[in-house]
């Protein structure tokens, strides 16, 4: 947001406000305000539905063993695909859409398919009940801190360099 507002507000005194694409900036403020809001309706929903089927149950441990894969399968999945589809482009790997997508359900499949062997044998040692269920989503949250860590300091890198990359091309122009 640092550097929409730093360009924008050098853009209406460069050109005008009358010139500027106002329309597309209203659009970037207004995923400032969704984006959040969108997130943490959904990290709530993600949480309540594993509170009623996993946490609340008599039997976590055995409810863990069998909705846990699916849910190490989805996130998976979901981070494969920010990956494939968003991420390596690089490496001269870029899928369609409908591919990335493919390859993440697969990729998430695998994942589940290792994920319930994992979780059966996690229910074979763990002796325990209630909240310490936890402890098995304990690697998943590691898992997808690290990769929010990663695409934060990934957006960080952009924002240093963009500024600098746009003094070099206008010092190459002249």
């Amino acid at each position: 947001h640092s550097i929409v507002g730093a360009v924008s507000g050098f853009g209406a005194i460069a050109i005008g406000v009358a010139n500027m694409k106002t329309i597309e900036l209203l659009k970037i403020v207004a995923s400032w305000i969704t984006s959040p809001i969108f997130a943490a309706l959904l990290s709530f929903a993600v949480l309540k539905i594993l509170h009623i089927t996993i946490f609340s149950t008599k039997r976590p441990i055995k409810a863990a063993e069998k909705m846990g894969p699916l849910w190490v399968g989805i996130v998976f999945a979901i981070i494969s695909f920010s990956v494939v589809y968003k991420g390596i482009k690089n490496i001269q790997f870029v899928p369609s859409f409908e591919s990335a997508i493919l390859i993440s359900l697969l990729f998430g499949a695998v994942v589940y398919v290792i994920s319930f062997f994992l979780f059966k044998r996690a229910e074979k040692k763990l002796k325990f009940e209630g909240k310490r269920v936890e402890l098995l989503f304990g690697y998943l949250s590691i898992l997808t801190g690290g990769y929010v860590a990663f695409g934060i300091g990934a957006n960080d890198i952009a924002n240093a360099m963009g500024p600098f990359a746009a003094m070099i091309n206008i010092a190459m122009w002249e």
